[in-house]
């Protein structure tokens, strides 16, 4: 394949990477923010949360700015699909509280620009077909026990 075609290729992947990613940012973002914690650690591990798995992705094939830009599309698809497996029920409230915290950058009006844009994107994911379970309360007891390999209660 020419350079240029495997050039324009890597770049369109790229960009759908790039938007995809930015939903993960943005839901890692709202996660953390639903659960009152600092911003500066949400920003740091949102963004390492995003990047690592893609760079590291990334390194598997060559050319690696092909197999980079497959890797920010698979990467947060998948990450998307797996949420509600472990946080039943709150990607659309992570979405939308996620993007109204980045849009708060532009004042008010962005944050609830961003909220709202944030919930729009979340109707299109449609329902949390892996969706698991919340947890029991503490101290309530579950029907389910994980296995125990053989180790003793």
């Amino acid at each position: 394949m020419p350079k240029q075609i495997q050039g324009a290729i890597a770049l369109a992947l790229g960009l759908v990477g790039l938007a995809l990613s930015t939903l993960v940012f943005c839901v890692l973002m709202g996660l953390g923010a639903l659960r009152e914690a600092p911003a500066s650690a949400l920003a740091i591990s949102a963004l390492t949360l995003v990047t690592l798995p893609v760079l590291g992705l990334g390194m598997l094939a060559k050319p690696r700015v092909l197999s980079t830009a497959v890797a920010s599309m698979l990467w947060p698809i998948f990450f998307l699909m797996a949420l509600p497996m472990y946080f039943p029920g709150q990607r659309a409230p992570a979405l939308s509280t996620g993007m109204a915290a980045i849009g708060s950058l532009g004042g008010e009006e962005g944050s609830l620009s961003g909220g709202a844009l944030g919930s729009t994107i979340a109707e299109l994911f449609g329902p949390e077909w892996l969706a698991g379970r919340p947890p029991a309360p503490q101290g309530a007891t579950s029907n389910s026990q994980l296995p125990t390999a053989g180790c003793q209660r």
